[in-house]
């Protein structure tokens, strides 16, 4: 079994309260960061939904000139933004 030793900066060994990690609890660790990815991604998609929702019910009433859709419209481009980079990090990773 693997063995990870955490070092400092410095790249040298903690020397009082070295700590070790085994495979496992690495692993362990990365699946909770991964559902943690996923709970965020489906909570953007949501949102995602429903600002496209709004932003068509306002198409619909012909009230694109008003701020309500220009804000709503900015929520949706920085709503894909994130969505998009969560896909690089979680493909990097």
């Amino acid at each position: 079994m693997k063995r990870y030793t955490i070092r400092n900066r410095t790249d040298s060994a903690l020397s009082e309260n070295e700590q070790v990690l085994s495979d496992d609890s690495v692993l362990v660790n990365m699946i909770e960061r991964l559902q943690e990815y996923e709970d965020f991604h489906e909570d953007l998609l949501l949102e995602y939904k429903q600002i496209k929702d709004q932003l068509q019910q306002l198409r619909e009433s012909d009230r694109i000139k008003t701020v309500s859709f220009k804000q709503l419209f900015a929520n949706k481009v920085m709503i894909e933004m994130l969505i998009e980079r969560l896909h690089r990090t979680v493909k990097q990773k």
